[in-house]
Formats: structure tokens, sequence, C-alpha cells
């Protein structure tokens, strides 16, 4: 295994956090990935089966133990960094490979919003949207535990658009060893830690630059690398169309149904427990915060997040699969 340094990035602290390094793959062999040369245009379903397909077929073997240990960091690029931001693709470019959030497994989903909810884009009343869910934990670290959620919904004929979200309260200050895959809430929206190590405090360095190198403007990029906006989803519709005039939330936060708790203590690893969730599962309530234009704060239920089908480890889901972190905030 190794590690050219210059091709690594920062993508977000804990949260949101994505890390690209050049790595050869103890597990590639089963996930090279390749998506059909006509997947962009597909439907959103079309788009779901292609990515589930290749999950399934380079699932972990049932008579293995999962893979936990990670290649180690040694270096960061702003400059690759940079690319989380401007890929569009459902899948890493080769010899890209995560770092932090390195271990999660996939499900799929249906994202389905309220008939009350105020917003537009796949924030709209009423709207269902096909998607998967990746859970991982930012390390694999059991003796302080940083579960991470994200969301995957798919467009007809345009790119996903994808939701990421770590604790609402510590964001990367985790929960110490609570086995409780759930036992927070979760948030697109955290404060920044109080403090670093120092593998934290040179991929924050390197994230912070790229954000401020991404084109476009303030308007195109967060505010910082713990607080993702969801303009962009308020801007688009299912179908892909653009919204005319959008209105989006600031804040989602992710509230576990309370039926999937599990047991604080139990050193199941977390992939086990979760692939016993059964499909037709509700996973999280998601709740809405904006600001009013008298400066007061409101909060509703907007969205189900739904499990369709039940959870799978796989490595094309740790190697291949890629979320695009979306900037536009204005």
């Amino acid at each position: 295994m190794y590690i050219e340094t210059r091709i690594l990035y920062f993508v977000v602290a804990a949260v949101i956090c994505v890390f690209t390094v050049s790595v050869t793959s103890s597990h590639g062999a089963n996930a090279k990935g390749s998506l059909p040369g006509n997947y962009a245009s597909l439907s959103a379903l079309d788009k779901q089966s292609v990515i589930w397909a290749s999950i399934l077929s380079s699932r972990y073997p049932a008579n293995e133990s999962l893979p936990t240990s990670s290649p180690e960091v040694t270096g960061i690029s702003p400059k690759f960094a940079r690319k989380v931001f401007t890929i569009t693709s459902d899948e890493y470019p080769p010899h890209r490979h995560r770092i932090l959030h390195r271990f999660g497994t996939v499900g799929l989903i249906t994202w389905r919003t309220s008939r009350t909810s105020p917003y537009t884009g796949i924030f709209q009343p009423g709207v269902s949207v096909a998607g998967l869910a990746r859970l991982s934990l930012a390390f694999y670290n059991m003796q302080n535990i940083i579960p991470a959620v994200t969301l995957k919904l798919f467009l007809d004929g345009q790119p996903s658009l994808n939701l990421f979200a770590v604790d609402d309260e510590a964001g990367l200050g985790g929960q110490g060893t609570d086995r409780n895959f759930f036992a927070r809430n979760l948030s697109n929206w955290v404060p920044l830690p109080r403090s670093y190590s120092q593998l934290l405090a040179g991929l924050g360095q390197s994230f912070t630059t790229a954000i401020h190198k991404l084109s476009g403007g303030k308007c195109n990029r967060p505010l910082d690398g713990v607080k993702l906006p969801v303009l962009l989803h308020a801007m688009t519709e299912p179908d892909g169309e653009e919204v005319g005039v959008p209105r989006a939330p600031t804040v989602l936060t992710f509230v576990a149904n309370p039926a999937i708790a599990m047991s604080s203590t139990d050193p199941t690893d977390f992939r086990e427990s979760l692939a016993k969730i059964p499909a037709n599962t509700l996973l999280y309530q998601v709740y809405a915060n904006a600001t009013l234009p008298d400066g007061s704060d409101t909060r509703e239920l907007i969205a189900d997040v739904i499990l369709t089908d039940q959870f799978v480890a796989s490595d094309y889901g740790d190697s291949k699969l890629f979320f695009q972190h979306h900037g536009k905030r204005c």
C-alpha cells in the first residue's frame, strides 16, 4: 500500500469529510467501478439501480472480518481538496480514495418530504426522491466514536444532490465509547471543533485554502468546512429542472428513529448492527431551521428518510462511491 502525498485532500471536519488519496487498496479488485457511458442521462431510479448493483457485487465476504485499517495520511493539497466541490460524478476518479470515513455501509433509501414543507426543490411538499444512505465513522476508533450520515439523492438526467451530517453539537468531538450509532442528532451545520489534532489541523488548513480558491465568489463557497449549505437542493426539482424562486432552509437536523437505537455497550461492529435493520424502516426524521425576515428562527419537520433495502458493507461503497459537496449559498 502506498500514498502519494500530493494526491490528498481534506474535505470537511467530520460531517462531511471525504479525503482523497492515491493509494493501492487491498480490496480494490472487487470495486474497480465503471459507470455506463449514458449514466448521466439516466433516470433517478436507473442510476440508483446501477450503483446498487456495484455495491452488491463487491460486498465484503460474510466469512471474513470487515476491514478496519486505513492508510496513513502523510500530505495534503488544496488543489485536490477543491475537487470535492467540482467533481460531479457518483464515482471517485481513478486512484482517489477516502481517508476519513474510510469504512461505512450503504442502504437504499427514499427521501420523502412532508406535505407541509415550506421549501422548494427536493424540499417541496409531497416529494419522494430515490437515493442511498452511507453511514460511517470519521475514524475507526472505538475509544471516540464519531458517526456520520451521507445521503445521495438521484435526479433524472442531472448530477445527484448530496447531504452530509455529523453530531449537531459536538461535531468532531465524538460521543466517546458509546456504541449506539444513533445516540446523537446529526446536522449539516455544526460548530467548529474546540481543539484540533495535528492531523486535523493540517487537513483543515488545506480545506480552508481550497474553499477560498473556489470559483464564483463567496456565493459558491461554504462559510467553513463544517457548514454546508443546501441552497442547490432547494433550487433543483426531482426531474432536474431549476426552480424559479427557491426557498431553502439553513440547518438540517437528522433525528434517528428511537426504535432503531443500539446498545451503548454492544461490541458488535456498527456495520453488522446496521445490516440488521429491515427494509421499509424509518431511519431519520429531518427537521429544517431557517431565519425569518424578522430575525427569528423557525424549525419544523420537513422529511422522512426511509430505508428501502438493507445496509450492505462493500468495497465499492468504501473506495469508489463519491459524494460531491455543494458550496452554493446565495
